[in-house]
């Protein structure tokens, strides 16, 4: 990597360019290796290539979109690259609407419970629209994450099972209520009796966490 650099300084392209892509291939974990022979190959004029090993860098790391911004030599292949982030913010803007709406339909499918998490998936989610609103390639990976993690901290409710469990806790405070009007309890049993069918019925409505 570094002896295309040498080779690039000194304007050998040719030699530029293929030590960087040598050095792609000993690494493809290598991000910089990438950004190098993007770079390279965009000095030398070789767009596609350019552009093919900028898109691998930054979906590593998307730091190497704002650094192919700022770098003279991809203005040689300025239209190649921009046509490049158009196509990338597009994509990212595609699965931040997808994630924002199937967090929007988890929220809208279940009453929130009152519980610390809650705060937290109302602040990620804000968070997700605002940075989806930005309308950026950067704004749209910020509301993926964010969607993301507030879907994990909803998930992690299991609000599904809660209500199950609280429709069943309901029916059963239903039942007991109708078996026990005809009969009478001592005065110490009656209120241990009502207090349980109370506590029952308060547990669906207040939306208690398993």
């Amino acid at each position: 990597m570094y002896a295309g650099f040498v080779c690039y300084l000194q304007r050998n392209d040719a030699d530029a360019v293929r030590y960087a892509g040598q050095a792609t291939e000993l690494d493809p974990k290598l991000s910089e290796a990438f950004f190098n022979h993007a770079k390279f190959t965009a000095a030398a004029g070789q767009a596609d290539v350019a552009v093919w090993s900028l898109e691998r860098a930054i979906r590593d790391d998307r730091r190497y979109a704002a650094r192919a911004g700022s770098d003279p030599d991809f203005q040689r292949v300025e239209t190649a690259v921009t046509a490049l982030m158009e196509r990338l913010r597009a994509e990212a803007r595609a699965e931040a609407e997808a994630g924002l709406r199937l967090l929007s339909e988890g929220l809208a499918r279940h009453h929130m419970p009152k519980c610390p998490e809650r705060a937290q998936i109302d602040e990620l989610h804000t968070k997700a629209v605002a940075a989806s609103r930005k309308n950026t390639y950067f704004g749209y990976l910020d509301a993926i994450d964010l969607a993301s993690r507030s879907r994990r901290a909803l998930d992690a409710l299991r609000l599904p099972d809660r209500d199950k469990i609280a429709s069943w806790a309901l029916e059963v405070a239903d039942r007991l209520r109708g078996q026990s009007q005809p009969y009478w309890y001592p005065l110490h049993v009656q209120p241990m009796v009502e207090g349980a069918l109370t506590g029952l019925e308060a547990a669906k409505l207040e939306n208690a966490t398993l």
